[in-house]
């Protein structure tokens, strides 16, 4: 019996042995995926810090452009009114004063 207990002991042994080793692989492979997607996240981070850039960039180019074409509009707005005051002043004065008493009539009445 005592060579059945050494074989089953040596069996067991060998198998001990063989569960480290597996769960040794198992951990190995762990890490390195683990890596694998940590370095995929960073990568992906960076890509999203640089499309988040680029797209403030952009937004802050075409901000600046509206600024730009709308004071273009006030300016020509500006001009054109005083033209206007300038040609017909009894009326640009008239229409005005309407102006302010339909105002005044409308936020009286609240």
């Amino acid at each position: 019996m005592s060579s059945h207990m050494s074989n089953a002991r040596r069996h067991a042994r060998q198998s001990a042995k063989e569960i480290r080793s597996a769960a040794r692989r198992v951990r190995d492979t762990a890490a390195d995926e683990a890596n694998g997607v940590m370095h995929t996240i960073h990568k992906v981070g960076n890509d999203a810090v640089k499309a988040a850039r680029n797209g403030y960039e952009d937004l802050r180019d075409a901000a600046g452009d509206y600024v730009d074409r709308g004071r273009a509009t006030a300016k020509s707005m500006e001009h054109s009114i005083e033209n206007q005051i300038k040609e017909r002043p009894l009326s640009t004065v008239l229409l005005s004063l309407g102006l302010g008493f339909l105002a005044g009539y409308v936020f009286a009445r609240r």
